[in-house]
């Protein structure tokens, strides 16, 4: 009765859902020639442009998308220049491609185009005769395609071709006008359904794929052929790009009822053939796949995914409607895999997870193959629907290959996790383009399909599998809009799904639900449930039980807190609160029966990933060295995760085996995303102590004087209201309490008339305020920062601006940095002269201990030449002055510069630094007013240590080399630096993150 009275209220609505609806048509064929030599496409295309709509049209317009890679002007490249992806843009001119010759004729008049709205790859077609509702013209052009070298999705590489987006083709028209749409990397199409007539001329040689059936007999029986050939181990190591033949084939294919026509060929590919007859309908539909003599291992299974495939979708969302179904392996920078009407081509680079990525790209024959949704306007109803039906066809396939398979969380859904931990994820029905590159990964792909999880776990698999089907029949071939989707959600169930389709899709607020408390009255359990976000959401309560049995009960929408009753027996082991894949704080989304407790602590070595069920720190064992303690051995004890806490700690005792002493470094941090005025508000307190000093003078044993350092802090990281705005402003209030040990030398009479040290604590306090502007671009970035230091003997105000210039080269640059520093005393009797400006800045200059130095007071040996990036930043230590050059209590100015060294490719860099001070002419021994140094710097391990090698000084620092020094050493010529001084491990968490994904 119920199923009847769904289909009687479809077959009542249809004709008013589809009464006004309408689309265009678009019938093409195109004859096109490969001139591999030239890397060249020669064509002609025709087409007939059917006008469905009830408009009168002007005017028509085409995409041109090849001239995307024409130069550094297309939107193409000014996103992927956004993405930090810069080999196009690095691009030579023969690697370039673009789209010429065109010359468009509509019913036997020759017409004019102009490029639209000055985008070089759509182009606008006034019309000489508007085109009345019904009617229909015919358009043909020809035209020429200059092949790039593949930085997205068209290209070649060497005689490998990946022909897609390649013609000039319609725009869609619609209910809401026209979509020009240039291309990008990150953001799909959106094209009218038709049909495609293709012949394609190439050497004979070259194994060719396409979309649609092969309508040369000739070559389906090649084809046929090569699927027969037996693999020959030795042909696996050969993956030689074959001499094209001297003869030429011509290949016709035809395709109804598609949007697009996409083609491969390589002279290297391994072919092979297999077929699945559909359940329901009984059809044959062909597999076929190419791919690489090297990557037979990867591919050998790659028809039982594509079998899983067409299996799996067809009996959940729809039938498949065409005869074949193809997947070559490729080149494609835009993604692992790139799906075209009946075939798609799978990157290299995606071997590793091959059968979960042909799944995904043979799925979207599905959507947005068979469901032309607009993938540029609204990616979630693309990509999202079909990761939903990706990750269920993925367990279907290996359920078939008979493994017990895990699923195991990829880096897709920890980037998910993490945008939301820290606040920065994206509503998901936003255009593709108005995601950041993670977001679009984290929101489209992984973020969109849990929230349709929890849209199927509300409704029921059965109601949400039976809307899903109707869905698919009601819409396939046309182009639904969200409104679409929700009418048929709502025909198909009596729930209310507003707060799905109103309140859920429209937030960017991430979902954290939490069991507070669990009570047990006679026979029920009463749970206490905190929804923690600001949706008023469904609570799904899961009841697990001993024998694997799952008992689950739904409770009406609520937020912040409620309490709900549930059955009680003792079978029950814990207890869930859903939907768990989705809260980015899974461990207090479950309550366990056995007295652990929701809240019970796991143990695990390293570094973990946050998606337990259960709260767990790690351990890992620590290791470090100064020339005081010696080596220090300890261990890491911490929380730290991805996607990272709120709250988050770290402290790491370290044993340190030269001065027997026992350090500490720790931390501990919580952050609020408020989203209003600061994306940020950021607690911390951290603290360390180490030795600094040493002194064993008239005693057996040496004497080792530690300081301690407790510092507790608040960052404000301002909102940008741009989500792709690369800008940083951020203020952070600091108050430093600092503890210093130092040896007094005493005598003991009693004894003898030697001094002996003893230890003695002073303490000190200061504040700081620091303003930082940061800039991260892809190119020139830039960043300036002030910072107030005070306490009750001096105040010390100053500001730096640094700047990095791009040379029209890859990874060549210019650095530029300007310093301005005042320094005044409040209190002479109190100042302490390690807190004054400095030329050179070092170990013993670091009064507030937030450097890192090897041997922070010597000033000999090799711990004595390091040096940091700090005040006018300069490179030659002169530790043994008693006043060391470059000193001063009252102002500075400084600009430093260094520069990439052109043609080679070593991390070699040329460095100049320039400074004067109030005084410099009394203060230098020269009697000059500026000082300054020249040189070059080698900078290794991803420039943490950089070494710098001066040989051009100022007078002063000469003629300290020469009294200091007086035989010549390399030793005592360079400086180097260890570039941790802004290192916090409560970022690292953030910083692997950052890593991963880059």
């Amino acid at each position: 009765m119920k199923f009847f009275l769904r289909f009687l209220s479809l077959i009542l609505l249809m004709p008013f859902t589809l009464k006004a609806y309408w689309q265009q048509h678009v019938a093409t064929t195109i004859k096109v020639r490969l001139d591999d030599r030239a890397h060249v496409l020669r064509a002609f295309e025709e087409l007939v442009y059917t006008n469905n709509s009830p408009d009168t049209l002007q005017k028509l317009i085409f995409h041109i998308w090849p001239n995307a890679y024409k130069d550094d002007k297309s939107e193409f490249c000014k996103q992927q220049v956004l993405n930090r992806k810069k080999s196009f843009y690095f691009s030579k001119p023969q690697d370039k491609g673009f789209i010429d010759s065109l010359q468009f004729v509509i019913d036997g008049e020759l017409h004019d185009y102009d490029f639209y709205k000055d985008h070089q790859d759509i182009i606008e077609i006034p019309l000489l005769k508007p085109l009345a509702p019904g009617q229909k013209i015919s358009i043909s052009t020809p035209f020429r395609v200059k092949l790039p070298k593949v930085f997205s999705r068209l290209g070649h590489t060497n005689e490998a071709y990946f022909i897609s987006q390649w013609f000039p083709k319609p725009a869609v028209y619609d209910a809401q006008g026209w979509h020009p749409i240039p291309y990008l990397d990150q953001g799909e199409f959106y094209s009218e359904f038709g049909s495609y007539d293709v012949e394609i001329t190439l050497h004979k040689n070259y194994v060719l794929l396409a979309t649609g059936d092969c309508m040369t007999a000739a070559e389906q029986a090649f084809m046929d052929s090569l699927a027969q050939v037996p693999i020959a181990v030795d042909s696996l190591l050969n993956n030689d790009m074959p001499v094209s033949s001297n003869n030429y084939k011509t290949v016709r294919f035809f395709q109804d009822n598609v949007h697009d026509f996409a083609w491969f060929a390589d002279k290297r590919y391994i072919l092979r053939k297999d077929s699945v007859i559909l359940d329901k309908t009984e059809q044959k539909v062909y597999t076929y796949t190419a791919f690489l003599p090297k990557s037979y291992k990867y591919w050998k299974n790659a028809h039982a995914a594509l079998r899983a495939t067409l299996q799996y979708y067809g009996a959940h969302v729809g039938a498949y409607p065409y005869t074949t179904l193809k997947a070559v392996e490729g080149d494609m920078h835009a993604g692992g895999g790139m799906e075209y009407p009946t075939i798609t081509v799978i990157d290299k680079g995606a071997n590793s997870d091959l059968a979960r990525v042909l799944i995904h790209e043979a799925g979207h024959n599905w959507f947005y193959g068979i469901l032309g949704t607009n993938e540029r306007r609204n990616p979630w109803m693309d990509e999202g629907f079909n990761s939903v039906y990706e990750n269920k066809t993925h367990q279907f396939y290996q359920d078939s290959l008979k493994k017990n398979y895990t699923y195991v969380p990829g880096m897709d859904k920890i980037v998910c996790l993490q945008q939301q931990a820290t606040g920065i994820d994206q509503c998901v029905l936003l255009k593709a383009d108005s995601f950041t590159m993670n977001n679009y990964l984290g929101d489209v792909y992984v973020k969109t399909p849990m929230l349709l999880a929890y849209l199927e776990q509300y409704l029921g698999a059965d109601t949400f599998k039976y809307a899903m089907q109707q869905y698919y029949d009601t819409w396939k071939f046309k182009h639904p809009q969200p409104n679409d989707f929700r009418a048929i959600i709502e025909q198909s169930s009596s729930k209310n799904t507003d707060w799905f389709f109103d309140t859920l899709l429209h937030s960017h607020q991430a979902i954290d639900f939490k069991i507070t408390h669990v009570g047990k009255v006679k026979d029920s359990l009463v749970l206490h449930l905190k929804n923690k976000s600001q949706l008023s959401l469904p609570a799904v309560v899961s009841l697990n039980k001993s024998q694997g049995e799952t008992k689950t009960y739904y409770f009406g929408n609520f937020k912040g807190k409620m309490q709900v009753t549930v059955p009680y027996d003792t079978s029950i082991k814990s207890i869930i609160l859903e939907p768990k894949a989705l809260d980015f704080t899974a461990d207090n989304n479950q309550y366990f029966m056995d007295q652990t407790g929701q809240n019970a602590f796991q143990i695990g070595l390293g570094f973990g990933l946050n998606t337990h069920n259960r709260n767990k720190s790690w351990l890992a064992p620590a290791l470090g060295y100064n020339y005081y303690d010696g080596f220090g051995l300890g261990l890491l004890y911490h929380n730290l995760s991805i996607p990272q806490k709120r709250f988050q700690w770290a402290v790491s005792p370290l044993y340190g085996f030269k001065s027997k002493h026992v350090n500490f470094v720790g931390a501990t941090a919580y952050a609020w995303y408020p989203k209003t005025v600061f994306q940020k508000i950021e607690t911390q307190l951290n603290y360390k102590s180490f030795s600094m000093l040493k002194n064993n003078l008239n005693i057996p044993k040496m004497l080792y004087a530690q300081y301690f350092k407790l510092s507790p802090q608040i960052q404000f990281l301002f909102k940008e209201k741009d989500p792709h705005s690369k800008v940083q402003n951020s203020i952070q209030l600091k108050y430093y309490h600092i503890g210093e040990e130092a040896f007094k030398f005493k005598q003991n009479l009693a004894i003898d008339s030697l001094f002996r040290p003893e230890l003695y604590k002073t303490t000190q306090h200061y504040w700081s305020l620091d303003f930082s502007h940061k800039n991260l671009r892809t190119f020139h970035p830039f960043q300036y920062n002030a910072q107030i230091i005070a306490n009750t003997a001096f105040t010390k105000l100053s500001a730096d601006a640094s700047i990095r210039i791009d040379y029209d080269v890859p990874k060549k640059s210019l650095y530029l940095r300007a310093f301005a520093a005042q320094y005044w005393t409040l209190n002479t009797s109190k100042v302490d002269s390690r807190t004054f400006l400095n030329g050179t800045y070092q170990g013993e200059n670091d009064y507030l201990y937030d450097g890192t130095y090897i041997a922070r007071n010597e000033n000999t040996g090799l711990g004595a030449r390091q040096i940091s990036m700090q005040d006018a930043a300069m490179k030659i230590p002169t530790l043994m002055y008693i006043n060391p050059l470059g000193r001063s209590d009252n102002r500075m100015l400084a600009i430093n510069v260094k520069t990439d060294l052109p043609l080679i490719n070593w991390p070699i860099r040329f460095f100049a630094d320039f400074m004067t001070f109030t005084d410099a002419k009394k203060l230098n021994p020269s009697g000059t007013g500026y000082l300054f140094d020249a040189g070059l710097q080698l900078d290794l391990f991803s420039n943490m240590l950089s070494i710098y090698f001066p040989f051009i000084m100022s007078q002063d620092y000469k003629d300290y080399q020469k009294s200091m020094y007086p035989k010549a050493n390399l030793l005592n010529q360079i400086s180097f630096s260890i570039n941790l001084q802004k290192f916090n491990f409560l970022n690292t968490p953030q910083v692997l993150y950052n890593n991963i994904i880059q």
